[in-house]
């Protein structure tokens, strides 16, 4: 359970001034647009994301280019805790009023390093997703689980138009649950191993989260891509295979790299009021287990996906004027 690397993690911290701009100007996009997953507030988040302090934006504008590091936290984002009312029972619920600010918080600040982007499989569609445990789901395979670990995993591996960076923003974590994440280290792997794992040999199915129609179109991949010195990964401990049962060096390969990825797993916690972004190409990322409360106290992340470039999205959405895949 070693913690982050932090060669690897480039922190942002907040003045009390930035923080209080930032919740001022979330105050603000909740009175013009009322809810962050409002179709009007995506088109125009990257011109409202100009209003966050320059100070912010400039030293947010590094890690867009930088890949020696793999997470970003801006630290020191003020979450009023009693104002912010319960944790909500599930995600239908937690498109509320009273946290929307933060809502548009973690869309300006995704904004900044490209485009925020949502699943018409995943929460109705919400350009915002909430990470919550849900009573009935604490052993589940989801982000709505608690008492397992949630398996590392590619953020919605299975699609080519997945999230570049995924961003993670703590209103509240009693339980310090930590996130998790890993990455590789080529080297590590017989040639011919390493080979297999460029090779488009493996598929990866949704994860339960989705509706059953996001699997439609899924076609084999390589898990690993890009330069060998900083390799890409697309794979998900509970939902990657092999595309054909009977190709036992892939089946080698994917064992191989499985273990290597456990092996590597560190902690990288989060405090209330971080705002994180993964790395979605270079590093999995999981969550460690924990109790669940249900008292209206519990664990409640606001969440968003950012590409860099919004065109490589296009085949994979049939209204280009929304931000919706699927």
């Amino acid at each position: 359970m070693t913690a982050l690397d932090p060669r690897l993690t480039q922190v942002v911290e907040l003045t009390s001034h930035e923080g209080s701009a930032l919740l001022a100007l979330g105050a603000r996009c909740a009175e013009e647009f009322g809810s962050p997953n409002a179709p009007e507030f995506a088109s125009r988040a990257s011109v409202v994301a100009e209003s966050v302090p320059s100070s912010i934006r400039t030293r947010v504008a590094p890690f867009r280019a930088n890949h020696r590091k793999v997470a970003l936290v801006l630290r020191g984002i003020p979450v009023l805790d009693t104002e912010l009312g319960m944790t909500p029972a599930s995600w239908r619920e937690a498109d509320t009023p009273i946290a929307a600010p933060y809502g548009f918080i973690a869309v300006l600040l995704g904004s900044l390093l490209g485009e925020c982007i949502a699943w018409k499989t995943q929460q109705e569609g919400r350009l915002v997703t909430d990470v919550l445990p849900t009573q009935g789901m604490e052993a589940s395979l989801v982000s709505s689980s608690s008492t397992v670990e949630l398996g590392w995993h590619t953020e919605d591996a299975f699609s080519y138009a997945r999230a570049d960076f995924v961003g993670l923003l703590a209103l509240r974590d009693p339980e310090a649950a930590a996130t998790t994440v890993a990455g590789v280290q080529l080297d590590s792997f017989a040639p011919d191993v390493a080979t297999t794992l460029f090779e488009p040999r493996f598929l990866t199915l949704p994860d339960d989260a989705h509706d059953d129609d996001a699997a439609d179109g899924i076609s084999p991949s390589p898990v690993i891509s890009g330069h060998p010195s900083y390799p890409q990964l697309r794979i998900d401990r509970d939902f990657t295979r092999t595309a054909d049962p009977a190709d036992a060096a892939a089946s080698e390969a994917l064992t191989a790299i499985i273990e290597h990825l456990d092996s590597n797993v560190v902690d990288a916690p989060m405090q209330v009021g971080d705002m994180t972004f993964i790395d979605n190409r270079r590093v999995v990322h999981g969550r460690r287990p924990f109790t669940p409360r249900y008292d209206g106290t519990d664990r409640w992340l606001k969440r968003v996906n950012v590409v860099l470039d919004l065109g490589r999205t296009e085949r994979d959405r049939h209204d280009l004027d929304m931000r919706v895949i699927g």
